[in-house]
C-alpha cells in the first residue's frame, strides 16, 4: 500500500512525458503567458513588454482586453535572429 502511495506521488512530480507516434505533438505547450515569455527567453517582463511595444516580438490575443500570449515559435524565431557568433 505504501508502496502504490509512493509510485503514484512519482508519477505526479514526474515531468510530462512526450508523446510518441502520429500525435507526438499534441501534448506540447505553444502559448506561454508573459511571465513563462521571459523566464524561456532569459529576461525580464519589462524587457519582454518593450519587445512587444517595438514590434520586435508578436503576441496572440483573442481580443484587445484578453491576456496576451506567446507563441512559441515566436519566441524560438526570436532567438534565432539574435544570435551572434564571435571569431577571434
Amino acid at each position: 500500500m505504501k508502496e502504490q502511495a509512493i509510485t503514484k506521488a512519482q508519477r505526479i512530480d514526474s515531468p510530462v512525458r512526450q508523446p510518441r507516434g502520429k500525435y507526438k505533438h499534441a501534448c506540447q505547450k505553444r502559448l506561454f503567458t508573459l511571465q513563462e515569455a521571459s523566464q524561456y527567453l532569459a529576461k525580464s517582463t519589462n524587457a519582454i513588454k518593450h519587445l512587444v511595444w517595438r514590434g520586435e516580438l508578436p503576441t496572440v490575443r483573442e481580443n484587445e482586453r484578453a491576456k496576451i500570449y506567446f507563441d512559441l515559435k515566436d519566441l524560438d524565431k526570436w532567438i534565432e535572429q539574435h544570435k551572434t557568433t564571435y571569431t577571434y
